[in-house]
């Protein structure tokens, strides 16, 4: 109920929804509201009830009052959007992979950069992100604002022991891909071909890229194919368009 208008000293405040007691509702409705009076009309009722009811059990509307039936009406209660929650369906969702992706930042020391990858894993469905113990703190302010609040809205930890939790990954399942170049690198579009379950992406920083302790470790190098004499892109671009070519696929 959307709306209820003029009720006055009649009703008693409820939840933001004003409710109202026995002899206003058998005012309203034209009907005794207690268990053991008959549901009788009540004779020269003063109000009148304009009701749009959609339920989901039919479609039609219930007819509104003519203007002359509201004449002389000192209450007037109108009824919108009143769903019939009693025959409710259930579908059955479409079953899809068990997917999951998280982000590690592997000494990320640029601020700027830290909350860039944030924002960009809030926004592509990353499901949580992991920085080193030499990682800039993502609730640094500049993180914070660059990242638009979405440190706040990520689930991340910081990893205290690195890069010998790698193995915890593995041991779930992850495929540990680090964005880097190397010995047996991968492109991008061949990871994704790949189509792993459980991915981890590690991002090292700016200047040094991923730690030789990490890198060692790594069951995947992949680099992003560029064009025009590029030969890289900084942290923040690299993990956008990371993020977006493994992200999740609609189910069909």
């Amino acid at each position: 109920m959307q709306q209820l208008c003029g009720v006055g000293d009649g009703g008693r405040q409820l939840g933001g929804v004003r409710h109202a007691h026995g002899d206003l509702l058998e005012r309203v409705y034209g009907v005794a509201s207690t268990g053991d009076r008959a549901r009788r009309p009540v004779r020269g009722s003063s109000a009148a009830v304009a009701s749009t009811c959609r339920c989901t059990s039919s479609p039609t509307r219930s007819p509104t009052p003519s203007p002359g039936s509201l004449e002389g009406a000192t209450l007037v209660l109108i009824l919108e959007n009143i769903g019939d929650h009693t025959n409710v369906g259930c579908s059955r969702t479409p079953k899809v992979k068990n997917r999951s992706r998280v982000a590690i930042l592997d000494g990320v020391t640029d601020h700027t950069s830290v909350g860039a990858l944030f924002r960009s894993a809030a926004a592509l469905g990353v499901d949580a992100v992991l920085v080193t113990p030499d990682c800039a703190d993502p609730l640094y302010l500049r993180s914070v604002r660059v990242s638009m609040g979405a440190v706040f809205q990520m689930a991340w930890t910081r990893i205290p022991e690195w890069p010998s939790r790698i193995k915890d990954l593995k041991d779930a399942g992850y495929v540990v891909a680090g964005m880097t170049w190397g010995e047996g690198a991968v492109t991008l579009d061949e990871l994704v071909a790949e189509d792993h379950e459980r991915l981890a992406l590690v991002f090292g920083s700016e200047g040094f890229g991923i730690s030789a302790h990490t890198d060692a470790l790594l069951d995947r190098r992949v680099t992003i194919s560029m064009m025009s004499g590029v030969d890289s892109l900084n942290v923040a671009g690299a993990s956008a368009v990371t993020f977006y070519a493994t992200r999740r696929s609609p189910p069909s």
